[in-house]
């Protein structure tokens, strides 16, 4: 007779799954003036979600509920109203990460949203006047634009203005001239030469001119954003106003030489 055939052998007894440990959440709700912030508390692991806007709120609260240092921030909308308090922030993050340039990251470097979030955040390291780190997202935000507008949209300009008044509070005058005369051609041949966009321009690159003691070529700058405003609205408006002033200032200036 054949050999009876060997019982079949069952595979080992795989070890049971342990239930998952169970885990104190805590979310607290900061009061940041206006905006909003939320701190989740998982244990090891703290989470802030946006941080209000520049007001000190956020950072003082952390310092009395985040033990240790922060793992993760989230910033969820470009605005000043979100991102605001996270300037300040992020210098608790664990380690020593930078703000994730990414307010939608997750949309990719291409998306019009990204850039605007980029200006946003080089905005807000410039008014802290931390104008090294405002550059680099200025100047990523104005790429994303150029890659994905065109060189010669509107919103280019944008970033153009934006790059050339960091470059002028910095007094980097010969920086900011071909940037905001770039910014003026784009708006000139996209709106029109009498569009107040173009004002905009005319005024920085006036007051560049002034501030060099340049007023022969500050002065037909201002009467033109002058007159531009006045058209679009009106002699009495407070953005009017303050180019006259400016005017006469220049006036006064080349009658004291």
């Amino acid at each position: 007779m054949p050999a009876p055939s060997p019982e079949p052998t069952l595979p080992p007894a795989l070890a049971p799954t342990p239930p998952p440990t169970a885990q104190e959440l805590k979310v607290y709700f900061i009061d940041v003036d206006q905006g909003d912030s939320i701190l989740i508390d998982l244990g090891a692991i703290e989470i802030l979600i946006d941080g209000g806007d520049k007001s000190p709120g956020v950072v003082a609260y952390l310092a009395d509920y985040v033990d240790g240092a922060l793992e993760v921030m989230v910033a969820t909308h470009p605005h000043a109203d979100h991102i605001g308090g996270l300037i300040d922030a992020k210098k608790i993050i664990d380690g020593d990460s930078i703000l994730n340039y990414a307010l939608f990251v997750e949309l990719g470097d291409d998306h019009p949203k990204f850039a605007t979030s980029l200006n946003n955040l080089g905005r807000l390291y410039k008014d802290q006047g931390k104008y090294d780190e405002a550059l680099p997202f200025v100047k990523r935000a104005l790429a994303s634009r150029e890659r994905t507008l065109g060189t010669n949209h509107p919103d280019v300009a944008i970033s153009l203005n934006n790059l050339g008044l960091l470059y002028y509070d910095q007094g980097k005058y010969d920086e900011a001239l071909p940037v905001y005369q770039r910014a003026l051609a784009i708006y000139e041949g996209a709106s029109g030469p009498n569009h107040p966009h173009v004002a905009i321009i005319l005024n920085n690159l006036a007051r560049l001119y002034y501030n060099q003691g340049k007023y022969d070529e500050a002065l037909p700058l201002y009467q033109r954003a002058l007159a531009i405003r006045e058209r679009a609205f009106g002699p009495d408006h407070p953005s009017t106003k303050q180019c006259r002033e400016k005017l006469k200032a220049c006036q006064n200036a080349m009658r004291k030489r």
